[in-house]
């Protein structure tokens, strides 16, 4: 039976979401700490000539509003700084980041739908996406309001793309969290080698995310300095990833360059991610050994030699995916975009290392799985658990009942619940639009200026368009100034360009 969430319902699955939102910035400030140390290790280490007392308003606005920035790019959007006619983009997502958001939404989510048990797939669907709006518009809104600002210079991430990517990101996530409790998550046509060599492959890329990532962050420390190591640590997965093309024989595609191998980084990198590559795939031969359970006739069809490659192409296309950096600029209506990410042939790259790895599993790994130790053969040996079901029983073709008025009363709340939020959301977006535009335009700025000048405002003054010597400075004062003769009595802003 198909049922419509009640308006309480999606509140409460609004809760959850922004408890796993929530979840993301603190893991955000445990990062951010690891930013603020890499800036001040690479930082000029000799006395500031800022003394202490002028950390203001603004330090403390930036300090509180980088881990919502920090989130924003792990969600799907781009950094931009700007100001007038000129811009610049990062898209570099800390995916580690972007990990624990999912994973928290998933959970929170197959928690709440065990606490509170759904009637059907379609509630479950309708929760996850209304969750997933409401989150979207706070998470948007919350990072245009906690831009970073200097005078009138901006940085955000409150971008097109934060907000469908947190839709997207919190309503698959919640969703599987939520199926998961009613049910297992592998489709029941994936035939049984699919789902092993699915699961095979991504355990095969989760441990190259933690040691080669390990790798990469040393060989960092080695070839630069502290620093660039912290801000490997910061963007690991995309790290690591870059490491897995490299290992894997594929090339990273770099602004300027053809193409960057791992030789072309040292010995260390063409000798050690090669070794690296090969290890993990003799592992996942003997895992691949050990989980099948087909016979050799079976094996003998030339199907069963399909499974492997295709998943590991597919991998290939993930990680190429994943792996993108992009940089963009924009100055007087000139466009300039960037990209960095692994090759695009990685795909047929991988998909000839998983027909290696089958080979390997009927060739070679029959003899070294006796040579593992028990535990280790036991722990190769654990494939994917799948919840049984019980079969139904083919139901008769029914006619479709009409919606009843409870039913119709629920979608009319929650139809009308969501169109208030999203109002809201765009009447905020919309605010906050109109309120830069306004306090932080150029022509606010001047006008400032100009007020304190005419006002003999000269602190005021001083501090919107400061001078370039410590002699004007210090005859500019307030006596100095009431002592002038002809000073400024009015004015008119007539054109307002950035210099």
């Amino acid at each position: 039976m198909t049922t419509f969430p009640t308006l309480r319902g999606v509140f409460r699955a609004a809760r959850t979401t922004l408890l796993g939102y929530a979840i993301t910035l603190g893991a955000s400030l445990i990062l951010m700490g690891v930013l603020v140390l890499g800036i001040a290790l690479g930082g000029d280490s000799g006395e500031s000539d800022t003394p202490a007392r002028d950390l203001d308003i603004k330090a403390i606005a930036t300090l509180i509003g980088m881990p919502f920035q920090l989130t924003a790019m792990a969600l799907g959007g781009s950094v931009r700084l700007g100001a007038g006619e000129f811009s610049v983009s990062l898209f570099a997502p800390p995916l580690l980041l972007t990990a624990i958001f999912f994973i928290a939404v998933f959970r929170l989510s197959r928690r709440a739908e065990r606490a509170n048990p759904t009637a059907s797939t379609a509630e479950r669907a309708a929760l996850a996406v209304a969750s997933g709006l409401v989150l979207a518009v706070v998470a948007t809104v919350a990072t245009r309001v906690l831009a970073m600002r200097d005078d009138h210079v901006s940085m955000h991430a409150a971008t097109v793309g934060l907000f469908f990517g947190t839709l997207l990101l919190t309503a698959g996530a919640g969703l599987l969290g939520r199926e998961a409790a009613t049910r297992s998550l592998w489709p029941q046509w994936l035939v049984d080698d699919a789902r092993r060599a699915v699961h095979l492959v991504a355990q095969h890329l989760f441990v190259w995310i933690v040691v080669g990532g390990v790798f990469a962050v040393v060989f960092v420390l080695v070839r630069a300095n502290v620093e660039a190591a912290l801000y490997a640590v910061i963007w690991l997965p995309t790290v690591a990833l870059s490491a897995f093309s490299l290992g894997h024989l594929d090339g990273l595609s770099i602004p300027g360059e053809s193409s960057q191998f791992a030789w072309d980084l040292g010995w260390a990198t063409g000798i050690g991610l090669p070794a690296l590559a090969v290890l993990t795939a003799v592992g996942a031969a003997v895992a691949w050994h050990l989980r099948r359970t087909a016979g050799p006739e079976k094996l003998a069809q030339p199907s069963s030699w399909l499974a492997l490659p295709a998943t590991y192409a597919g991998l290939g296309l993930l990680a190429t995916l994943l792996g993108t950096v992009r940089f963009s600029g924009g100055i007087f209506g000139g466009v300039l975009s960037v990209s960095y990410h692994p090759a695009y042939w990685l795909i047929p790259i991988l998909a000839m290392w998983g027909l290696a790895i089958e080979v390997m599993s009927r060739q070679v790994a029959p003899t070294l799985a006796d040579a593992f130790p028990e535990g280790i053969r036991g722990r190769l040996a654990r494939g994917p658990v799948v919840t049984a079901t019980a079969p139904e029983a083919p139901a008769a073709p029914q006619e479709r009942t009409p919606m009843s008025p409870t039913d119709r009363a629920r979608m009319k709340k929650g139809l009308v619940g969501i169109g208030v939020l999203a109002f809201i959301g765009i009447a905020g977006f919309v605010a906050i639009k109109v309120v830069g535009a306004t306090a932080y335009s150029p022509e606010h700025r001047a006008r400032a200026y100009l007020d304190a000048v005419v006002g003999g405002d000269v602190a005021k003054a001083v501090e919107l368009a400061p001078v370039s010597d410590e002699a004007s400075d210090a005859l500019l004062t307030k006596e100095e100034y009431a002592a002038a003769e002809d000073r400024i009595t009015g004015y008119e802003i007539k054109k307002v360009e950035w210099k």
